[in-house]
């Protein structure tokens, strides 16, 4: 083959290409496609005890509702608490509502005063780090697909409103986007 005949097929595909309208997500001919990603947000508390942004992770809009949570759990996990098991989605309950997700913080220690689980709740830092983490992230009050309502902590399958004074479920705000929307 000659360079007419090469420099023509690349014309042609590179034609191709900017009509399909991308190539890598970016447009070949300028343009910007849309993905079918978002972003899951992180959080933590800073020394004045506030929850701030503290990372983010790429989710694609077509897993389900429980393995974002299950991406997001992991990388909490991963990130606050690698001395522990993964934090688990024990159950998903459909209630008036919208979806509750019930998390289990799971361990081998039979008496929950003596876990490393409630010695995470320490203290008010402690308190308030763990309320952010284990409670505000998975909320993801800014998230604006479809998400739970409300969350709940249990200890190895018990739960935890009790022992760590913490209401039942606690719901997301509902003025965001949450489960009963769709």
């Amino acid at each position: 083959m000659n360079i007419r005949s090469y420099m023509g097929r690349f014309l042609c595909i590179a034609s191709l290409m900017c009509l399909a309208g991308f190539i890598g997500g970016e447009g070949f001919c300028g343009e910007t496609v849309a993905t079918s990603e978002r972003e899951l947000l992180l959080y933590r508390v800073d020394d004045n005890y506030e929850c701030h942004y503290d990372g983010r992770i790429p989710v694609d809009e077509s897993l389900s509702i429980q393995q974002k949570m299950r991406l997001l759990l992991d990388e909490i996990s991963r990130r606050h608490y690698p001395d522990l098991p993964p934090i688990e989605i024990l159950e998903t309950l459909k209630t008036k509502d919208g979806l509750v997700a019930i998390l289990n913080l799971a361990e081998n220690e039979q008496e929950f005063f003596q876990s490393k689980w409630y010695q995470k709740f320490g203290g008010s830092l402690g308190w308030k780090q763990s309320y952010c983490q284990l409670i505000e992230t998975p909320l993801q009050q800014d998230y604006p697909g479809f998400w739970f309502s409300g969350v709940k902590l249990y200890w190895n399958g018990k739960p935890l409103d009790e022992d760590l004074e913490i209401p039942g479920v606690i719901l997301r705000v509902k003025s965001k986007g949450n489960s009963l929307e769709q």
